[in-house]
């Protein structure tokens, strides 16, 4: 829809989805490591989805399974979340340019106490997710680019 209209610089913020432990940072080789990229700007799934819960420890199969709320709104629309291979795929196909917003997992803290994903308050931790969540996306690009090279 995006390029029929004139638009051929695409922007999305990419979350991480298919996270099985986040809950035990010293199993580095599992922790905060991700099955893939989603098209979403949340950490959790209630206010642009018509699911609940965080959206990076859900399977591809169970995001696929959602529908988008239509913008600013509580109404859900027939839209599903995207994915990353699946914007790639369609900027490559349509001569367009994305710009990534990447997402990491990090603690939420107010007031000096931490509310959710406590386990990402230490920079080592936060910087952990940083660096398997880049690692995702910089083999998927990598991938892309021996494509257009062949």
């Amino acid at each position: 829809e995006a390029v029929n209209q004139g638009y051929y610089v695409l922007e999305s913020d990419i979350m991480p989805y298919g996270i099985t432990n986040w809950t035990n940072p010293s199993n580095t080789s599992t922790f905060a490591t991700p099955a893939g990229l989603s098209c979403l700007h949340d950490l959790e799934l209630d206010r642009p989805t018509n699911g609940s819960g965080y959206s990076f420890n859900k399977t591809r199969t169970q995001l696929e399974a959602l529908n988008l709320k239509e913008p600013r709104s509580t109404q859900v629309g027939s839209e599903e979340i995207l994915f990353f291979d699946e914007l790639m795929t369609y900027a490559h196909n349509n001569d367009a340019i994305v710009v990534v917003d990447m997402k990491n997992l990090q603690a939420q803290v107010e007031g000096g106490t931490c509310l959710q994903l406590c386990e990402f308050q230490t920079q080592g931790n936060m910087e952990l997710s940083f660096l398997k969540i880049n690692t995702t996306w910089f083999g998927f690009v990598g991938l892309i680019i021996l494509i257009l090279k062949f």
